[in-house]
């Protein structure tokens, strides 16, 4: 989880500046450090820690996050340069919380108050981080979509395969060149066969055969020695008379 502190100038102080945003995704620390014009460098700016603040400058401190909280702690033990939420840090870390206002200026002792240069709130916000590596939300959701389309054609096609393929009537007498699709003559009219002779019909049978036989001897191959003797490859279609 991604979290991001930021800070932003309070109203009712001097000292305005741009309000910063920072993004912490693992453990680390940063600076704040102060400015004063003309005598120091960089300055303040919403890409950097750095106040408008001449203590700060002087005297800095360090926020460290640990992957859950933001620890401010002063630099200088005998630093009294920061107050949070009204009350003098001194030498004491504090965990910051949402909505903490830091004064950055100087502790006058004899008068008993804190002279502030500038003040900044304190707000943080959690933003999910960044998809684990490897996976792509979007391509696993199109690799559902496309193992459920190749289901539902291979059912199809299964469904397909299981009827029988019916038999198609030849509208001429061209045979098909699949052997397991045969073409249907037509069929006899009351006065006789639509060629004209039962002789015909025999011989366009015989045809069949031949071309079927042929067929079936180029799938099975030569046929062995031990089986030549016994075993005719073509099959014998008697003559017509």
């Amino acid at each position: 989880m991604r979290t991001e502190l930021q800070f932003s100038p309070v109203l009712g102080y001097i000292g305005s500046f741009a309000p910063k945003s920072f993004t912490f995704e693992q453990p680390t620390t940063i600076e704040l450090d102060g400015h004063i014009p003309g005598l120091n460098e960089p300055d303040p700016s919403p890409q950097n820690t750095v106040f408008p603040s001449r203590s700060l400058a002087y005297e800095q401190a360090s926020i460290a996050f640990d992957g859950t909280t933001f620890v401010l702690t002063p630099e200088d033990e005998l630093a009294e340069n920061i107050c949070v939420n009204g009350y003098l840090l001194q030498d004491q870390a504090h965990v910051l919380q949402d909505g903490d206002v830091l004064q950055f200026g100087s502790y006058m002792r004899k008068e008993h108050r804190f002279k502030t240069d500038c003040a900044a709130k304190v707000s943080f916000r959690l933003s999910p981080g960044a998809s684990p590596t490897g996976t792509n939300w979007a391509g696993i959701r199109q690799l559902v979509s496309d193992l459920q389309r190749e289901q539902a054609q291979a059912q199809q096609g299964h469904q397909s395969a299981g009827r029988k393929t019916p038999f198609k009537i030849a509208s001429s007498q061209n045979l098909t060149q699949s052997p397991g699709q045969i073409q249907i003559p037509p069929k006899a009219s009351k006065d006789g066969f639509s060629d004209g002779s039962f002789a015909a019909v025999l011989r366009e049978l015989r045809h069949t055969s031949a071309f079927l036989c042929s067929k079936f001897d180029a799938m099975l191959g030569p046929v062995p020695a031990s089986e030549s003797a016994s075993t005719p490859s073509v099959v014998n279609i008697l003559p017509l008379y």
